[in-house]
């Protein structure tokens, strides 16, 4: 399917006919690497696995390397991050989880609870949640523990498109109901 492909403005289209009526169309296709589903900065270290959030409404053409890199800018250095995939395809399914060093980068993204993201022209709400673990026990974490401050960031990615992340504030609810104006 690639090698038919075409390569124009940093995508991949697949000319093809229908079937019914002969109508010539093209398709744009969204190759994905098996190994864009994993990323480690460093396999040797060891994290407490109460450092894990997941993350939700994960736009499917962002790699784990992107989004470790936002949540790195953004709350401080990450370890790890993994796209989840379909069992079947082994293609995204729209949601991540990241693995913070610290405890306190931890405690800053599930305080935000979301973060908007521009990415290829289209913006996304993105959900964190806690990763709950079977065999971790549950820790409650107060909301003013961390504070959550609106702020923009611009994260560059070996992609054809800037992503522009936006904190909404401190709840979601509060955030998908209304957007506070950011500056630059």
């Amino acid at each position: 399917m690639m090698e038919s492909s075409e390569f124009r403005d940093g995508r991949y289209y697949l000319p093809v006919s229908l079937f019914k009526t002969g109508e010539d169309r093209t398709l744009q296709i969204g190759p994905w690497r098996l190994h864009d589903a994993e990323y480690i900065t460093n396999p040797l270290f060891r994290v407490p696995m109460r450092n894990v959030v997941f993350v939700g409404g994960v736009p499917r053409t962002l790699r784990a390397v992107d989004i470790a890199h936002i949540f790195d800018r953004i709350y401080g250095p990450v370890v790890e991050a993994g796209v989840d995939t379909d069992l079947e395809h082994h293609y995204p399914k729209g949601a991540a989880r990241i693995t913070f060093v610290e405890r306190s980068s931890y405690i800053r993204a599930i305080s935000d609870r979301c973060i908007y993201i521009s990415h290829c022209g289209t913006e996304r709400l993105i959900d964190i949640k806690p990763y709950v673990l079977d065999d971790v026990p549950a820790m409650s974490v107060s909301a003013t523990t961390a504070t959550a401050k609106t702020r923009n960031s611009t994260v560059r990615t070996s992609n054809a498109c800037s992503i522009t992340v936006r904190l909404a504030g401190t709840t979601c609810t509060a955030c998908c109901q209304s957007v506070r104006s950011t500056s630059q």
